[in-house]
């Protein structure tokens, strides 16, 4: 890897966060019912799928590849389609709200799907970044404040297996920050992908928490690479 050009690593990288989001979106296409993809997150997988997509998007045009290349073109193609299915989740998401004005909210959030518009957002590292095995993550609040009755959370994923609940956030007059935030396991983990999410949610994680999908909320996610 570290004999590549510059242009050929920022291809590679690119080729990566593409397979990354490819694989997220197979996952969704596996799932079975609406229900399903609403009460485990599925709005905030698809919306981190379409910042991993940009940003691949992004290299590849810095790195001078032609817009009718077959990398391109997928990526073009899976922004197309991960827009509808937003689209349609979020249409899907209005009726059911209105279902819940009409039989009670309460019930609606109890099934842990949390209203659009008020994703945290991660201003460091920046996605596409190379990273050490321990870092310190910052964010920011939306609308400048933690959302009442919401929690918190900032999640690692390693390419191919769980989300993994990182130390608690540290709120501060600027946001939010969490120390030794963990990517990776020593020299084995040089070169992978990891996806850094920070989430607002209604349910509570216990120390240890780790699972194959996000918890119901809204997130904003990255993709890093282990230096």
């Amino acid at each position: 890897m570290s004999e590549l050009s510059h242009p050929a690593r920022q291809l590679y990288r690119a080729e990566n966060i593409f397979k990354i989001a490819s694989q997220r979106a197979a996952d969704m296409v596996a799932e079975r019912s609406l229900w399903q993809r609403l009460s485990r997150g599925r709005s905030a997988v698809l919306s981190g799928n379409l910042s991993l997509l940009a940003e691949a998007a992004k290299i590849c045009h810095e790195a001078g590849v032609d817009p009718q290349s077959p990398l391109l073109s997928a990526i073009r193609d899976l922004q197309k389609r991960t827009r509808r299915q937003l689209r349609g989740l979020q249409a899907a998401h209005g009726a059911f709200v209105v279902a819940a004005l009409l039989l009670g909210a309460i019930a609606l959030w109890e099934l842990g799907v949390l209203a659009g518009g008020h994703s945290p957002t991660l201003t460091g590292p920046q996605a596409g970044d190379t990273v050490d095995m321990s870092i310190a993550v910052n964010g920011s609040f939306p609308r400048g404040s933690l959302p009442s009755g919401t929690n918190l959370y900032l999640l690692v994923k390693p390419q191919g297996f769980n989300y993994w609940l990182q130390p608690l956030p540290k709120v501060n007059r600027t946001g939010w920050r969490v120390e030794n935030v963990g990517i990776g396991d020593k020299e084995a983990d040089r070169g992978k992908h990891f996806l850094i999410c920070a989430i607002l949610t209604h349910q509570t994680l216990a120390q240890g928490w780790n699972a194959p999908d996000l918890p119901a909320g809204d997130a904003h996610c990255i993709d890093v690479t282990r230096k």
